[in-house]
């Protein structure tokens, strides 16, 4: 969709300019952090609500390098629309971060799908360090997912997570942020998780005395996803059942089932992680441990530059 004269060019400088630029996108809900949201510009003026001044992506048709030969590209570039067309370039704020640069490469052999690169510049939370991500991706919808990223991110640092952790290449994967896990998923592995029991115990000195003896246990099939540990280890509540007998300590560990035990264990564990649980620290989890679950390992090329 083109505009009617952004730029206010002479008929010459416009024609050329007009199949450059092919969208405007306006940015949506910017200063509330997570709910950073974006639409089509439309083609005329009237189309579009009587603002006076607003944030956009424009657009702008370019010549990319992309493995070894020229393609068709589009950089988005940021900054702001008056009522009469006419843009103001300047770097876009989003809460935590800036919007560096973002490139769209037309690919004809991804099958739909668009090679995307993407620059981050996020800030902590008292903007005293800052950081720079390069993310590249590729997806038939890469400004949907540019919002999931942004979003998801700008909430990160305000839950004071730290800028460091962050691991890009979980990012980078177009299914990031459209699953946020699942209280029925953690109920399966709860109930699929396999204990071990035994008995320890400790020698109370004195003539006479009783020795001390507990009871302890352990899990030997926790879920790799770090946030379902979490839960698990902060919410498991087992009985030690300690108890003195004129007994000697065991001199070795013998590991054993126990059924009951078991299933009391998961039982209150399951209804401890119902009220814990939080699909907001399960995608935090993903971006600090690079947590792709079974997405697999995107397959993209990095290698690509524009003039």
């Amino acid at each position: 969709m083109l505009l009617n004269n952004p730029h206010k060019l002479n008929t010459e400088e416009y024609f050329k300019r007009e199949r450059e630029i092919k969208m405007t996108i306006r940015v949506l809900n910017k200063n509330i952090l997570g709910n950073f949201s974006y639409t089509h510009w439309g083609n005329n003026i009237e189309d579009n609500p009587p603002d006076s001044f607003f944030e956009i992506f424009l657009a702008k048709e370019i010549s990319c390098k992309w493995e070894n030969r020229k393609q068709k590209a589009y950089i988005l570039k940021t900054g702001g629309m008056d009522k009469e067309e006419n843009f103001y370039p300047f770097p876009l704020k989003i809460g935590y971060i800036l919007i560096s640069s973002f490139l769209i490469i037309e690919a004809p052999n991804y099958l739909g799908k668009k090679p995307h690169f993407l620059n981050l510049i996020i800030y902590n939370k008292d903007y005293s360090q800052h950081r720079t991500l390069h993310l590249h991706f590729t997806t038939k919808s890469g400004l949907w997912q540019m919002q999931r990223i942004i979003n998801y991110l700008n909430l990160y640092i305000d839950s004071d997570h730290l800028l460091n952790n962050i691991q890009e290449s979980v990012l980078n994967h177009e299914k990031f942020g459209i699953w946020s896990g699942c209280i029925h998923d953690l109920m399966k592995i709860i109930n699929n998780l396999d204990f071990n029991f035994w008995e320890e115990g400790r020698y109370v000195y004195g003539q006479g005395k009783d020795n001390i003896f507990w009871d302890n246990y352990e899990i030997t099939n926790l879920p790799d996803c770090e946030y379902y540990q979490k839960l698990i280890k902060e919410n498991i509540a087992f009985d030690s059942n300690r108890h003195y007998a004129y007994s000697p300590i065991p001199t070795s560990i013998t590991k054993y089932k126990n059924e009951s035990w078991s299933e009391n264990l998961k039982e209150n564990l399951i209804i401890a992680c119902i009220h814990e649980y939080n699909d907001k620290e399960y995608i935090f989890s993903q971006i600090e441990h690079g947590e792709k679950n079974n997405w697999g390992t995107p397959n993209i090329i990095t290698n690509y530059g524009w003039d």
